[in-house]
């Protein structure tokens, strides 16, 4: 019998050089993919009109009968922008819908569970006239708690009823 227990433990083991340099690798292309998807992109504010229909976009933050002069920056933050719309020649009973997607600086949780969203809703009746519809359509951009709209790039999408592709595009930004 022994009189001191032996109770030396063996010599912890090593990682390997590759596992631990993997896992440094992997962690930073994570980064980089996230860090890429945050950053801003490219973004200029205007209008593009493929559709002969459509005549002009404008965004105000005015509610008026006839479009105010439009802008493509807002310093401030608004609680409702108004987009609208002027057509010429729409075929009687063909419908617009609008689209408004943000893009800029969200924080990472933000990016993680999603932004509450942008509502876009027909405003007021639309002032048209004659047999090929001419006149103004007029859209309103709010957020979904009716306070200020989120700081960012904006773009808003409008699309005739039936069409897959956008009759008119128009770009803004909010905020600072």
């Amino acid at each position: 019998m022994r009189g001191i227990p032996h109770t030396a433990t063996r010599s912890p083991r090593r990682r390997s050089v590759a596992a631990g340099t993997a896992l440094a690798a992997a962690a930073a292309f994570l980064l980089v993919v996230i860090a890429v998807g945050m950053e801003a992109r490219s973004f200029e504010p205007g209008t593009s009109l493929p559709d002969p229909a459509i005549s002009g976009l404008t965004v105000s933050e005015r509610a008026a009968t006839h479009p105010p002069d439009g802008q493509e920056r807002f310093s401030g933050r608004p609680r409702v922008l108004y987009v609208y719309v002027g057509v010429r020649g729409l075929p009687a009973g063909e419908e617009l819908s609008a689209r408004v997607e943000r893009s800029g600086r969200t924080s990472l949780l933000g990016a993680l569970f999603g932004d509450e969203g942008i509502v876009v809703r027909r405003s007021g009746a639309p002032r048209l006239t004659g047999d090929g519809f001419s006149g103004v359509i007029r859209f309103e951009v709010r957020s979904p708690d009716g306070g200020p709209l989120p700081a960012g790039e904006y773009t808003v999408a409008v699309y005739r009823e039936g069409k897959g592709e956008p009759s008119a595009v128009g770009r803004f930004a909010v905020g600072p």
